[in-house]
């Protein structure tokens, strides 16, 4: 479909999902969904983690880096921020009120978009859980704060599905049993923490 659709398929957001696709073939083997759904499962390879988390990266940094390569002054002297929110493409229904913020507030958020996406996603390759842990909540605020000041479908709400990986399987104890009913398995094994060890 890619190949054939050339470059109507060529979008960020069109080669990350064909990227998931691919990389989400790996992530278990196929199971039957006859009931009991409380058997344990295996976590799936420390390799296929390990490429979530270089997709996350790379889909994280080169947003940041796309923006310092793009000549455009206003990313390069934090003022950007100031007439975003009206000349995107598609502006969300909060992008009126964040347009009216003060100026400081918009600088201070260009800096902050550029920390989380040029600095932050080093933290993915760090061996401890807590750094994996606040880089999620960090991609988590900024990919909400874009979604909810622009239309940009699924792109963002994929990319926090992928950051998903970032969290230990502490995070995700407490699901609702309601989602057993409906084939979600329990899952025993630490996904996260099949390649990165839980150092405190």
């Amino acid at each position: 479909l890619v190949t054939v659709g050339g470059p109507f398929f060529h979008f960020q957001w069109d080669l990350l999902l064909l990227e998931c696709a691919v990389l989400a073939l790996f992530i278990k083997p196929w199971q039957t969904l006859e009931p009991p759904f409380s058997s344990d499962l295996k976590a799936p390879s420390g390799l296929v983690v390990l490429l979530f988390d270089f997709l996350l990266f790379r889909v994280m940094f080169a947003s940041g880096v796309v923006k310092l390569l793009s000549g455009d002054v206003g990313w390069r002297s934090f003022s950007t921020m100031n007439y975003y929110y009206e000349t995107q493409l598609l502006p969300g229904f909060f992008a009126w009120y964040a347009h009216q913020l003060p100026a400081w507030i918009q600088t201070a958020s260009c800096i902050s978009a550029f920390f989380i996406e040029l600095v932050v996603p080093f933290l993915i390759f760090l061996p401890f859980v807590r750094a994996r842990v606040i880089a999620f909540f960090l991609f988590l605020i900024l990919q909400v704060g874009i979604q909810l000041t622009g239309n940009h479908g699924w792109f963002n709400f994929l990319t926090v599905v992928i950051s998903l990986f970032l969290l230990p399987d502490s995070c995700f104890k407490h699901i609702p049993r309601c989602f057993y009913r409906f084939g979600w398995p329990r899952a025993s094994a630490n996904f996260s923490a099949t390649f990165w060890p839980d150092n405190r």
